[in-house]
C-alpha cells in the first residue's frame, strides 16, 4: 500500500519519506485513531517499525 508505493529502500528497512499521523493511517485502514495508535505501539514494541530522526516511519526488514 503506502509503503510499496512510496517507500524508499534503506539499510535495514523501508523508509516512508513523509510524516504520517495516526489519524491518517486510521482512515486509510478503516479503523479508529485509537485502534491505529494501539497497533502502531504494538509494532514499535516488537521492533517491526521505528521512527527516524525526522519522525518518519521505517518498516524494519524481518
Amino acid at each position: 500500500m503506502i509503503a510499496l508505493d512510496y517507500g524508499n529502500a534503506i539499510e535495514g528497512g523501508l523508509l516512508i519519506p513523509f510524516k504520517l499521523k495516526h489519524e491518517k493511517i486510521a482512515i486509510a485502514l478503516c479503523m479508529t485513531r485509537v485502534s491505529a495508535t494501539r497497533a502502531i505501539s504494538y509494532l514499535r514494541s516488537q521492533g517491526l517499525i521505528i521512527k527516524d530522526s525526522n519522525g518518519n516511519f521505517v518498516i524494519k526488514n524481518s
